[in-house]
């Protein structure tokens, strides 16, 4: 993902994150009414807090985006090498490990970024009064009201959402190369298929891990009593706003996925046939 790609798509993400903990916000008085739709809530943050509200967060996200890019790229992946010896299961193991390891470790040095990067997207102006001015008033704030560890509230969340996309992935992938045949396997079209096989359903099943977090984070800091059991969230939030809730938002990140999926294809199909 480049620079341009990242400052493209934070928009949508602030809108996904209010989205996701819309229910919480009305019920703090942070929002004064529900919001319609996604449009609605586009339309409604450059109403209340100007265009550049749109890209509140830009600083914590850039930071996360890259400091995961460098840890995973310059460093992790050389100490994670697949097999490709050995029975399946032992080969398969071998893939998640490859793929989920470097990106937990990852997670490591750029979560405090994610959890800031909520908060700045949280924090709806009542009265043109802020809660917090940055990504670095997020993270002392919550360092001196509270504890250090707070800003990883969720990582076990987020970790388990890593393994759970990366095995999914990687299952559907092994039973589409299964079912194929080999002739048409590596066809242009049966690998974009593939792509999108492999990444939209994954990001729809695991997208209540998302919503959960978010609220996780949401929670640190307040005085009302807090729900630091995952689990007990999803059942409180299920009982309280049904199931729809935990998949709020989920349509702004399966279309950029498929828009970023065909282009990707796009270009390595022109590059290869130049």
């Amino acid at each position: 993902m480049t620079m341009n790609d990242s400052l493209l798509l934070i928009p949508l993400e602030r809108v996904r994150i209010l989205l996701e903990c819309e229910h919480e916000l009305l019920k703090r008085g942070k929002l004064t009414s529900p919001f319609t739709d996604e449009i609605n809530c586009f339309f409604r943050i450059i109403d209340n807090e100007g265009v550049t509200g749109l890209w509140r967060g830009t600083i914590a996200n850039l930071f996360r985006t890259y400091t995961s890019l460098i840890i995973k790229q310059r460093m992790a992946r050389r100490f994670f090498v697949p097999t490709e010896r050995g029975t399946y299961p032992k080969k398969l193991l071998s893939r998640i490990a490859y793929t989920t390891l470097p990106e937990i470790l990852s997670l490591l040095f750029s979560y405090p970024f994610e959890f800031a990067r909520t908060g700045l997207a949280l924090d709806v102006p009542i009265q043109n009064q802020r809660q917090y001015t940055g990504t670095w008033n997020v993270l002392s704030n919550t360092y001196y009201n509270n504890s250090f560890l707070d800003v990883y509230t969720g990582f076990g969340v987020a970790a388990f959402e890593i393994i759970a996309c990366k095995t999914a992935s990687i299952l559907i992938s092994d039973a589409i190369s299964a079912l194929v045949p080999s002739e048409v396997r590596y066809h242009p079209l049966m690998s974009l298929g593939r792509l999108l096989c492999c990444s939209i359903p994954v990001q729809v099943l695991t997208h209540p891990l998302e919503v959960v977090r978010r609220r996780m984070i949401l929670q640190v800091g307040e005085s009302t009593e807090q729900t630091s059991n995952p689990i007990d969230l999803a059942d409180t939030i299920l009982t309280q706003e049904g199931e729809e809730a935990l998949f709020k938002g989920v349509e702004l990140k399966i279309v950029p996925s498929i828009v970023s999926i065909i282009a990707m294809e796009l270009f390595r199909y022109l590059k290869t046939y130049k």
